[in-house]
C-alpha cells in the first residue's frame, strides 16, 4: 500500500511543477512586467525538477 501511494503522490507532484514551469515561461516576457529576475530564478529552481519528473514518468511507463 505504501508504494502505490508514493507513486500517486509523485504523479500528483507533476501538476504544480508543470503549472509553475509554464508560468515562468511567460512571467518575464510581458513588456510592462519587470519580473525577469524572478522568472529566471523560478526557472532554475523548477525546470530541473520538471525534467527529472518527466524522465521518471517516461521510464516508469517503459518498465510497467
Amino acid at each position: 500500500m505504501y508504494i502505490p501511494l508514493t507513486w500517486f503522490a509523485f504523479k500528483l507532484l507533476g501538476v504544480p511543477l508543470v503549472l509553475i514551469s509554464i508560468m515562468t515561461l511567460f512571467l518575464g516576457s510581458f513588456p510592462d512586467h519587470d519580473g525577469k529576475s524572478l522568472a529566471n530564478t523560478l526557472r532554475w529552481i523548477f525546470w530541473p525538477f520538471l525534467i527529472f519528473w518527466i524522465i521518471v514518468i517516461f521510464l516508469r511507463g517503459l518498465i510497467v
